[in-house]
């Protein structure tokens, strides 16, 4: 064929060229030859102990985030605890993600994301503000308004005594996602 193989000025096709049979057994032979042809032009590199990478962890490029990561002090980390052990209580279904900015806890998505602040816990319930009730008047309305986590709910917890109040609002995030995933 005019332009094929016989003409091809790669080298790489100077195999082909060659062959007379091209079968299941010359295609395997081929790739063993073009493998051998890699490792040696792409060599692996041979680094010194001291720069090798010793697990796949180390290699991961995604940071893990843990409580520590948001410079929580013992304050926030006692109120971190009372809110974290009530949320992780409402179901066995409940995940936690440490995430750069902020807390999640989730069924299929968010339905509470916690920012840890200076003073406090800021929470965002993943719900729209008309459908929370809110007897204590602890909620602000986030529609239109940017702010980390989900939702058009926020609210601060500052006081563990309010621990109560805070998880009544939670609960209805909750529930409302818990509800969805029944269907």
């Amino acid at each position: 064929m005019e332009g094929g193989f016989k003409e091809s000025a790669l080298r790489l096709n100077s195999y082909v060229v060659k062959q007379t049979v091209w079968n299941e057994n010359t295609i395997k032979e081929r790739a063993e030859l073009l493998a051998e042809k890699a490792v040696k032009i792409w060599a692996y590199p041979m680094l010194p102990a001291s720069e090798s990478v010793s697990s796949e962890k180390e290699m991961s490029s995604d940071p893990v985030y843990t409580l520590d990561s948001y410079g929580t002090g013992e304050a926030n980390k006692l109120l971190f605890d009372l809110l974290d052990k009530r949320i992780m209580n409402l179901s066995p279904d409940v995940k936690r993600e440490f995430k750069k900015r902020y807390i999640a806890y989730k069924l299929d998505t968010n339905f509470v994301d916690v920012v840890v602040q200076q003073q406090g816990l800021c929470l965002s319930l993943n719900m729209k503000f008309s459908e929370i009730y809110d007897p204590n008047h602890m909620c602000r309305d986030m529609t239109g308004y940017g702010h980390w986590g989900n939702g058009d709910v926020e609210l601060y917890f500052k006081d563990a005594s309010d621990l109560d109040k805070v998880m009544e609002l939670v609960e209805q995030a909750y529930r409302l996602q818990a509800d969805d995933n029944i269907f």
